[in-house]
């Protein structure tokens, strides 16, 4: 369900304003606590306070879920988080500043183990956490919390693409080289390929 998205008719990306746009589906993508893969081609306009990118916990640790969103551990700074929550919750965050007004490609990778996090097709961040076999609290959504709460993303997307396995570093890398969110080696996706 579109929300006040506004979609370029000539480069086919998605605009969120950071007020009120947001994409809810009709599913809650409960695999993706266990085994799973997430890309899209980022342009945040102002990523340092803690903009949610996808989320189907209310960014909220007291919920079953997870979230990948920025994180602002210094002033105007953004880094990524990607956290699982549920009956163990744990997050990984990304040591670089992701960059404002500039497309860059993110992944997330799990596989039940492990989770790790890709820009621009190379692995900038990894860490063990604890599958959560709870079903999501909420639908999922794109650009803001589940269920409404705060942290609006500001900012473009593109080419999303969702897999219910861990993409290996090689795929992660035919995605970013492609320049698109084009399918990879894999038949087990929930979206292969399509603009937010």
């Amino acid at each position: 369900t579109n929300s006040a998205i506004t979609l370029n008719n000539v480069k086919d990306y998605a605009v969120f304003d950071g007020s009120n746009d947001y994409i809810t589906f009709g599913t809650k993508f409960d695999q993706m606590q266990q085994a799973g893969s997430f890309s899209v081609w980022l342009k945040p306009v102002n990523a340092h306070n803690n903009d949610i990118i996808f989320d189907n916990s209310d960014a909220s640790s007291a919920n079953n879920g997870f979230t990948i969103r920025f994180e602002d551990p210094v002033s105007n700074k953004a880094v990524l988080k990607y956290g699982i929550w549920g009956s163990t919750d744990g997050s990984i965050i990304t040591d670089e500043i992701w960059s404002e007004n500039e497309w860059q490609h993110l992944v997330t990778t799990y596989d039940g183990t492990t989770a790790k996090i890709y820009r621009n097709g190379t692995e900038v961040k990894s860490g063990a956490l604890t599958a959560n076999s709870n079903a999501a609290t909420y639908n999922a959504r794109f650009g803001w919390a589940a269920n409404g709460n705060d942290n609006k993303y500001d900012g473009l997307m593109d080419d999303v693409g969702i897999w219910n396995v861990a993409l290996s570093a090689d795929q992660v890398s035919a995605l970013y080289n492609s320049g698109t969110g084009k399918t990879v080696n894999t038949t087990n996706a929930w979206i292969e390929r399509g603009s937010a």
